[in-house]
């Protein structure tokens, strides 16, 4: 006796999605490798792309505390023949894989070791709160961070971008694109989680100075 299955395709034009997660409401959420994104599929269909990640997201579970972890390998580089996109290679960017989380109800922030080693420190050698790491943001970058971030908490802007410089541990400063997005709130609206991506792009701004 053979089992004949019977589905149906739910949404198109992902890039390279995997995953997925079911939600509690029915809705799926996928990775978007060549799209460099996290999305939410509802039922009916309905593509909303949660979060900006940027690099190469190919993995992502819910944890235990109900936060959700995505592995980003930083990227491909792409080439599409007849129709068909593959990876061919690490993007020109590319600078590692990361992992981040952070909990806005608590203002804990957890980064992955490559988040800080990027920046010349020890897993051990700076704190896990949000003051901590704004303390290493450039001065002159300081305004247009808070207010991105403030922006992003309070709804009126969708995601968090901006490029800054951040301190290391030799005293030098890297250029950061920064993104993010918020991932959930709670029933009474406030911002409950983030998740996102730094990316070092101290190359490209020196070349195009």
């Amino acid at each position: 006796m053979k089992l004949k299955l019977q589905g149906q395709v739910m949404a198109s034009g992902l890039r390279f999605p995997e995953g997925p997660i079911v939600m509690p409401d029915g809705s799926v959420l996928v990775v978007e490798i060549a799209g460099g994104c996290l999305t939410r599929v509802s039922s009916t269909g309905e593509i909303t792309v949660v979060a900006e990640l940027g690099g190469g997201p190919n993995g992502a579970a819910i944890g235990p505390d109900g936060h959700c972890y995505v592995c980003n390998n930083g990227g491909f580089s792409w080439r599409t023949d007849n129709g068909f996109t593959r990876p061919i290679g690490p993007a020109a960017d590319y600078q590692g894989g990361v992992i981040q989380r952070v909990n806005l109800r608590t203002g804990a922030v957890r980064y992955s070791r490559h988040i800080k080693q990027l920046y010349g420190y020890e897993i051990h050698e700076l704190g896990e709160s949000i003051e901590s790491w704004r303390a290493l943001v450039h001065p002159d970058n300081q305004s247009c961070f808070i207010k991105g971030v403030q922006k992003c908490l309070s709804g009126e802007g969708a995601r968090l971008e901006c490029e800054l410089r951040v301190r290391c541990k030799d005293g030098s400063y890297k250029w950061i694109l920064c993104r993010g997005a918020i991932f959930s709130r709670t029933p009474d609206g406030l911002a409950d989680r983030l998740i996102g991506t730094q990316t070092d792009i101290t190359a490209y701004k020196g070349s195009t100075s």
